[in-house]
């Protein structure tokens, strides 16, 4: 594996275009991130179901070094359209205290597409411009759960732009004042529930948009009633 780094390098290619190139040959996928935890990333190739590190030196010579298990994670996992179900929903649930990384297909880059991190920490890197849109679904476009960790690598130059579901809007009261319509979904929910709290860890020089899905509107009041009465009761009783 090391010889192939060696031969046929044109010394004007990067090693960004040189791994491309390798892509669909000995190699099978390549990618970047953070192997050391400092927040640069390197160069990483997949090769038989292994990773290992590509770094080129101040002389233009190529190191590979193999991935540690402490390097990387529980899992990487690189995804595709594939990965989600029928309604664009993907699930990361690796487990309290264990380590998954995610990598993404060129063809999710703009759609009807949420994260919802269930458990253990996360690693997403966002490697070119995406807009995950959540406009007309009851959702948040980025959800994490409560003890659960997110560490979100947006590349730079790249822009990740996510917006989530509106509210609905109220019912109409069936007594006293109005009903008020349910709040939107949170761009990016990070949740502080019974004490356990959900942890988002931005990383990368890339930009970040997030749009939280506006509130509805509120209920209509019956006849004679005072709309927002019982909004009110129901504020004074909690």
């Amino acid at each position: 594996m090391i010889a192939g780094y060696a031969s046929d390098i044109d010394t004007n290619e990067t090693i960004d275009s040189y791994l491309k190139s390798r892509e669909g040959k000995e190699i099978e996928s390549s990618f970047k991130m953070d192997v050391d935890g400092n927040g640069k990333r390197k160069n990483v190739v997949e090769k038989e179901g292994y990773y290992y590190v590509v770094e080129e030196d101040e002389n233009g010579n190529y190191k590979v070094e193999k991935l540690t298990e402490e390097q990387m994670g529980e899992k990487i996992e690189i995804l595709t359209s594939e990965n989600f179900d029928g309604n664009g929903k993907m699930e990361f649930n690796p487990g309290e205290g264990k380590k998954e990384t995610l990598v993404f297909g060129d063809e999710i880059k703009e759609g009807e597409f949420c994260f919802d991190v269930q458990s253990g920490e996360v690693t997403i890197y966002i490697d070119y411009d995406m807009n995950l849109t959540n406009q007309g679904l009851k959702r948040s476009a980025i959800n994490i759960e409560p003890k659960a960790t997110l560490n979100l690598y947006i590349a730079e130059g790249k822009t990740l732009t996510v917006d989530s579901g509106y509210g609905e809007d109220g019912d109409i009261a069936d007594g006293l004042g109005a009903k008020g319509g349910p709040g939107g979904y949170a761009g990016i929910r990070v949740p502080s529930i019974d004490g356990k709290d959900a942890t988002l860890n931005l990383y990368g020089s890339g930009t970040l948009i997030v749009y939280g899905g506006k509130a509805g509107n509120g209920g209509g009041a019956v006849s004679g009633n005072t709309g927002g009465g019982r909004r009110r009761s129901e504020l004074e009783q909690e």
